[in-house]
């Protein structure tokens, strides 16, 4: 099982921050990304392993947002509030202590672009812009394992084994919907519950 929430404090331990140990780092069948046993107190877990981590890093992870942006290393999982802007990230929390849901793929990674009013905006792979509370957990670096979109399939078979059945033999003329198309970038999207306007009663 993998530990997708990096800020889990062990209990009877709640403090502002912590650091483990990598034990090991290996390969995962169940996920295009390799996994790290990390250490800690009196606790071991999997997590998402970054590109340059190995046995024997140690890794902290913390819940404060001072004042001045943190010095941010590989493998360390901070508050988006307290990371300077152009930060590299990945397994990006959506609503804080929900635990990490985007930016998990091996290879991939997101880009802090900017902080507004206890907000911030993050760049995805796919190059959409989110907007999330600063207080959201995300790890620094690139998600381990970046060559594996360099992968070669080799067979038809493979591909079945991946759950892709082939397409039919039929040629299918195409029409105007396979030509080049440049479309707008979609817009930002929020995860940020804003208050709602509520209207006073009536007297």
């Amino acid at each position: 099982m993998i530990d997708f929430q990096r800020l889990r404090y062990e209990p009877g331990l709640e403090n502002v921050s912590f650091q483990e140990t990598v034990v090991e780092v290996r390969y995962d069948p169940c996920r295009s990304a390799d996994i790290a046993l990390v250490a800690g107190g009196r606790r071991k877990r999997w997590i998402i392993a970054t590109e340059n981590m190995k046995a024997g890093d140690l890794i902290s992870s913390s819940g404060h947002i001072g004042r001045m942006a943190v010095s941010a290393q590989e493998g360390d999982a901070h508050p988006l509030g307290a990371l300077p802007v152009g930060t590299l990230v990945n397994c990006l929390e959506v609503m804080p202590g929900k635990g990490a849901e985007f930016i998990r793929a091996a290879g991939t990674c997101g880009v802090l672009l900017r902080k507004v009013n206890g907000t911030a905006i993050v760049q995805l792979p796919s190059k959409r812009q989110v907007q999330v509370l600063e207080t959201c957990v995300a790890t620094v670096g690139r998600v381990s394992n970046i060559d594996h979109n360099k992968r070669v399939i080799g067979k038809a078979g493979r591909n079945r084994w991946l759950g892709i059945r082939p397409s039919s033999g039929l040629w299918k003329r195409k029409g105007g919907w396979a030509g080049r198309k440049i479309k707008p970038l979609p817009a930002l999207k929020s995860y940020v519950k804003l208050p709602s306007a509520i209207p006073a009663p009536r007297a």
